[in-house]
């Protein structure tokens, strides 16, 4: 069960007055709970049981995204991670570590960063197999734009003059469902436009032709999506095509800057925020630390990567469904009262399971059963750093939480299920008592919260919305998968008006499918020719990859690392676990090795470095150190 990840990442990435909690420095290369992409979880699972050394030597993974993963490497807690994407230029330029393990941290990390490409995969956008009558997400077409009392827009951005906007490609529909980006000259972002709510509240328009029996007449209930820090969303962002100002900021320790990218998702507060100031590019925002020019030529707030992980802001409201479990109250600011669009959820939804490896929550504190005992509530601290109450005003620094006793003299068990009708003393009058089922609570800690791998509550646990029942209500399908990748892939079954995207893992055969993108299917054959030149080439095509900020032919890993990496060296090995968890094999030779030992790195500040060589081997080869090629 991935229950835990990188506690110490000073690297942040979360928004202001946040703090990081901290790790223990790498000195052994043992025993060590790694980071890394949940894509490529069940992978490193495999490789680990093919992989006894490591084990020995105190070697797990957890998981937590490729983005914690690349930070802990930066901070000395690892020197090892599997990676759904490259290393970003931040992981290493101008970052300082021991790079041979004396205990003396060093600069030229970029002599020693390399990359291990393992497999290929495509990111899917899986649909329900009964609800998405056609196995095609759409490739174009138009569509009346209309009001939210169903009249005709005749003005809105990308329409023609009596209101029809059309949809040019399946990604110009990713877009729009996401990240309200619309494909006018100006590429208009607003997730309110009535072009992106025309859109969703039409089920059909949303895959290649239309369904004889519309199952759901309703519109789409959710996009599911993966976290911010996640190697998926960064491959995501960049091939979905959500233009040169929008994507997840850089992880880097660097103050942040004109370069970093405002959050291009609905559910984020930079979607929603307001815009301000006219700007260009000669003519900057007043303020860059905070601000950057979007397309549209307005300041947006910049964001720091992981800033809507648990952000529920999306315009598009849609009321909780009777087999929900968790659902937001939006209250006012102090708590007292709810805002009109109580009792839903947005319809962007991250799923981002716990990613902390000390307090690691309990699987039953993640997805508990027991239903809370009805009217019983204490008065507590549940950790302070959450803005407010998820049931009603807070009481000098106390919040009201249910919790399960079997009887009086029975330990208060918060880890538990609260229904629609809960209430406590002083909750508004109507909350939809799932709302405290939102944050995740230490079932044995008093109701604090748990904390994440950046030291961020985890007061938004959407991933959990269907722990015992499904939208409909019946106790089956239920979703309590161990990564995120696999929960999406069950959320589409137990939720049947929603899509989601993720990596390949999430295709559960019968139960929900992956659409074609552009009216090419995530086939083998497709995704090989990403690398190959072949054509045609699936769209969300990407590399995976195994990747050390010391690197691999330097002789610098150490311990149950180094063990791991030898596994990971081995051809067998991975293209076992690869083709076991529906990933694609990369062609022969196999494995390739990068690195990125440019001396100096002249375009190391803006992402592209000027070249990278076969980690020491002659153009062509294979380093000696990758074992069994094809």
């Amino acid at each position: 069960m991935r229950t835990s990840s990188i506690a110490g990442a000073t690297f942040l990435l979360l928004g202001a007055g946040a703090t990081a909690v901290s790790a223990a420095v790498d000195t052994t290369g043992s025993n060590l709970v790694l980071n890394g992409s949940d894509t490529l979880f069940e992978v490193t699972q495999n490789i680990l049981t093919a992989c006894p050394t490591a084990v020995a030597d105190g070697i797990s993974y957890a998981g937590g995204g490729s983005g914690v993963g690349e930070g802990a490497m930066g901070q000395n807690t690892q020197e090892v991670s599997p990676m759904s994407r490259a290393l970003k230029t931040g992981a290493y330029c101008g970052v300082t570590i021991d790079r041979d393990g004396d205990g003396v941290k060093e600069t030229n990390v970029t002599m020693t960063t390399e990359d291990l490409m393992v497999g290929l995969d495509g990111i899917v956008i899986e649909a329900n197999s009964v609800n998405a009558c056609t196995n095609g997400l759409t490739t174009g077409g138009s569509f009346q734009v209309t009001d939210s009392s169903g009249n005709a827009v005749t003005s809105c951005p990308g329409c023609d003059s009596s209101g029809h906007y059309t949809i040019a490609s399946s990604l110009d529909a990713l877009r729009l469902v996401y990240g309200g980006f619309h494909n006018d000259a100006g590429h208009t972002f607003d997730c309110n436009s009535n072009v992106r709510k025309s859109l969703v509240k039409n089920w059909n328009l949303l895959f290649t032709g239309a369904c004889a029996t519309n199952n759901c007449a309703g519109g789409l209930t959710h996009a599911w999506r993966r976290s911010d820090l996640s190697g998926t969303t960064d491959a995501f962002v960049t091939l979905v095509g959500f233009g040169s100002k929008r994507g997840i900021g850089t992880l880097s320790t660097a103050p942040v800057n004109a370069a970093r990218k405002p959050n291009p998702f609905c559910n984020s507060t930079d979607a929603s925020a307001a815009p301000g100031a006219a700007c260009s590019s000669t003519v900057p925002c007043a303020n860059t630390t905070t601000q950057a020019c979007d397309d549209n030529g307005l300041c947006v707030p910049q964001s720091f990567g992981g800033s809507s992980d648990f952000s529920d802001l999306d315009p598009i409201r849609v009321t909780c469904a009777a087999g929900e479990q968790v659902c937001n109250s939006l209250l006012s600011s102090d708590g007292s009262a709810l805002t009109a669009t109580s009792g839903t959820l947005g319809l962007v939804s991250v799923v981002l399971l716990p990613d902390n490896k000390t307090n690691a929550p309990a699987t039953t504190d993640i997805y508990p059963t027991r239903n809370c005992s009805a009217g019983k509530f204490d008065l507590v601290s549940s950790g302070n750093n959450h803005e407010k109450c998820p049931g009603g005003p807070n009481f000098l620094g106390q919040c009201f939480q249910p919790f399960f006793a079997a009887n009086a003299a029975d330990t208060h068990h918060f880890a538990c299920l609260s229904k629609a009708n809960a209430h406590a003393f002083g909750s508004p009058s109507g909350l939809d008592g799932r709302a405290w089922n939102l944050p995740l609570k230490q079932d044995n800690a008093g109701g604090l919260y748990n904390v994440d791998a950046n030291g961020r509550e985890n007061i938004l646990s959407n991933f959990r919305i269907h722990t015992t029942t499904s939208a409909s209500g019946a106790t089956s399908p239920v979703c309590t998968a161990a990564d995120d990748t696999t929960q999406i892939g069950c959320l589409v079954n137990a939720d049947p008006c929603s899509i989601g995207y993720a990596g390949r893992l999430a295709d559960q055969a019968g139960l929900n499918q992956a659409e074609s993108v552009n009216g090419i299917f995530a086939t083998d054959a497709n995704i090989i020719n990403l690398v190959t030149g072949g054509t045609p080439v699936y769209p969300l095509a990407r590399r995976l990859f195994f990747a050390s900020l010391v690197g691999f032919s330097t002789g610098n890993l150490r311990g149950g690392e180094a063990a791991l990496a030898s596994c990971y060296e081995d051809n067998n090995i991975v293209k076992t676990a690869i083709t076991a968890n529906n990933f694609v094999a990369l062609p022969s030779p196999g494995i390739k090795c990068f690195s990125y030992d440019d001396a100096p790195l002249p375009g190391c500040a803006d992402g592209n470095p000027s070249s990278i060589t076969n980690c020491g081997a002659p153009a062509g080869t294979v380093p000696s150190f990758i074992k069994n090629s094809f």
